[in-house]
């Protein structure tokens, strides 16, 4: 196990200070002193997730062990409170938004093309599950200059509540989403079910699957509960020809088996690790 170094930060947006993003930084250690370019990859969690929670640290830690450097956010809007474990936020979670985890995405690129010491700017990733899964494809896309995208169980769409659903949610003022990890009740508000209404064009991720240039790599479990396989397989499909690869794990779950906190590896997380770090260094090689 090689030994790696973290770097925590908050980044505010400047129109809305209010908005923060918690970012962890890690690379191989010293990498900073240095002063070598590095790839850099950008990672983001899903809905009622956090870059703590469960297979994060490892995955973060793993990256690094590849001589690269992994790049973890918070979204503003993912509830999570100083403590990086709990979330107890809730009024930010109420807030949140799909556009709004993009224009975090955005924050936090900005800031390190800007400020990192050690950046590789022609070598730089994402990796993102479930709904981070879909909104860094959105990212990436809109980029335009990533070198290669690791999506995790991603969601194919941002319409994800049916019609009822989405009624009663205008009615109240608020959908409640239950926690099953913690058993608490989040209160999601009207600029979610705004967000997907106005700016369906923006948010639609399969159009933006077939616009991408970034060679992409889709590891999806055939077992998943949460996110269904068709949902990958309907991005796979849309990616340009050459552009796609599609890795089903058999009888595998939403999180590959792991759980927070973490307990370890199954079998089905190391195959997801193996096949997804392969993926980054196959794109990501130095150059000559």
């Amino acid at each position: 196990m090689s030994p790696t170094q973290q770097t925590n930060l908050v980044l505010h947006h400047p129109q809305a200070p209010e908005r923060r993003v918690q970012v962890r930084i890690e690379g191989p250690e010293g990498y900073e002193l240095a002063g070598k370019p590095l790839p850099h990859v950008l990672v983001l969690h899903g809905f009622k997730g956090f870059m703590h929670w469960g297979f994060f640290p490892e995955l973060s830690r793993r990256i690094a062990e590849e001589g690269m450097v992994a790049v973890s956010l918070n979204t503003s809007g993912s509830g999570v409170g100083d403590d990086l474990e709990t979330l107890s936020e809730e009024e930010a979670f109420f807030h949140s938004t799909f556009s709004h985890d993009l224009e975090d995405l955005d924050l936090v690129r900005g800031h390190l093309l800007e400020k990192g010491p050690c950046v590789d700017r022609e070598r730089l990733s994402v990796w993102g599950h479930s709904r981070g899964g879909g909104m860094l494809l959105l990212h990436a896309e809109r980029c335009g200059d990533y070198k290669a995208s690791v999506l995790w169980g991603p969601i194919d769409r941002v319409k994800l509540f049916d019609e009822a659903t989405r009624a009663d949610w205008r009615e109240e003022g608020e959908v409640r989403i239950q926690n099953g990890r913690t058993g608490q009740v989040h209160r999601v508000g009207l600029a979610l079910l705004d967000d997907i209404e106005l700016n369906g064009e923006q948010l639609d991720i399969l159009a933006a699957a077939a616009r991408t240039q970034t060679p992409t790599l889709i590891v999806h479990g055939s077992a998943d509960e949460a996110v269904p396989l068709r949902a990958a397989e309907g991005i796979h499909a849309a990616l340009p020809a050459g552009k796609g690869e599609l890795r089903v794990l058999p009888d595998a779950g939403h999180t590959f088996g792991a759980k927070h906190p973490f307990e370890g590896c199954s079998e089905d997380l190391e195959t997801a690790f193996r096949v997804s770090l392969d993926h980054l260094r196959r794109h990501l090689r130095p150059r000559d």
